[in-house]
């Protein structure tokens, strides 16, 4: 089994580069970080909100674990429904080309007025697993791999 942590790191930006000092009980090959506050424009205004001296992740760590984590007041641990509120936010569901080639040659063949295959429709349809055109899973379905 799984804690899910949220950790609470200072950030510092000099000369242009942002650097974020996590607290000495986060051990990076220990969690496996599932999303950053800073990688979404909701999570962004929410780090500036609060003068953008901080920011936060979500991970999970091992039962085993999770004690050394929770030592630190920067980390608490969540429960899923929190998590994946939080997630949620900082992840948006996007439409992702993921192989722009075939992309262009199904476009190419409906200009030219050519009957697309099924495996043609399949890849640019975004909730088939074919490649083409694929949809982001959610933080939801991302935080289900783990718990």
């Amino acid at each position: 089994m799984v804690k899910i942590l949220r950790v609470k790191a200072k950030r510092d930006k000099t000369n242009g580069v942002t650097r974020y000092t996590y607290p000495a009980q986060y051990d990076a090959k220990k969690i496996n970080v599932l999303q950053y506050e800073s990688m979404s424009d909701d999570g962004l205004d929410d780090i500036k909100a609060r003068g953008m001296k901080d920011g936060y992740l979500i991970g999970v760590v091992s039962d085993e674990d999770a004690p050394e984590f929770l030592k630190s007041r920067d980390i608490v641990e969540i429960d899923f429904e929190t998590a994946v509120t939080l997630g949620t936010r900082w992840r948006k569901i996007v439409d992702t080309i993921t192989d722009p080639s075939r992309v262009i040659n199904i476009l190419a063949k409906k200009a030219r007025g050519i009957d697309l295959e099924e495996v043609d429709v399949n890849a640019i349809d975004p909730l088939k697993p074919e490649l083409g055109i694929n949809r982001r899973m959610s933080f939801r379905e991302k935080l289900k791999r783990y718990v």
